[in-house]
């Protein structure tokens, strides 16, 4: 069932794949993790690792795909590394038209024995839910008792009109409009 989930996913869309379907769940006892590549990502990890962070997942695991002599994430990331929150996982360097699969193939195998649930992102996509405030919320939700995956539909954000990284938080500015 994952292979074919994991063929059918389209790049402007989520997946979200469960692999223990429990009936007495809650948010203390499901385990939510989120695998994602990063290439020259730097500048966005932090926003990524705070935003899934707040929201209730319980790790990250990163795929560093950077050039063998490219910037580290451990310079960003340290103290979500430190307290094991993120952990990065050496592609250095590795190419080739199927790496994003080939990652994705490594993260099931290596970790969907520890999960609930595995969500697969990339570092410029972030989940907003309209009536929750943490992700395991929602995965507890009645609808999705049943389910072995999930795929949410992409909805593209604008840049606010910025032609340059601000570093600035977009919530903020959208308050602001």
């Amino acid at each position: 069932m994952f292979l074919k989930s994991i063929y059918l996913f389209i790049f402007f869309s989520f997946l979200i794949h469960n692999f223990k379907i429990k009936k007495e769940n809650n948010l203390f006892n499901i385990k939510v993790c989120i695998c994602t590549l990063g290439k020259e990502e730097n500048k966005y990890i932090t926003e990524f690792v705070e935003h899934y962070k707040n929201y209730g997942v319980d790790k990250i695991y990163l795929y560093d795909n950077n050039d063998i002599d490219g910037e580290k994430y451990d310079k960003v990331i340290r103290k979500y590394i430190r307290n094991r929150f993120v952990e990065v996982i050496d592609w250095r360097g590795v190419k080739g038209r199927s790496t994003y699969y080939r990652i994705l193939n490594s993260c099931y195998k290596s970790f969907h024995d520890q999960y609930d649930w595995l969500i697969f992102y990339e570092i410029d996509e972030f989940l907003f839910l309209k009536n929750y405030t943490n992700v395991k919320e929602f995965l507890l939700s009645p609808s999705f008792n049943n389910c072995e995956s999930i795929q949410l539909n992409w909805v593209h954000m604008s840049d606010n009109n910025h032609i340059f990284y601000t570093n600035k938080d977009f919530q903020q500015e959208e308050k602001m409009l």
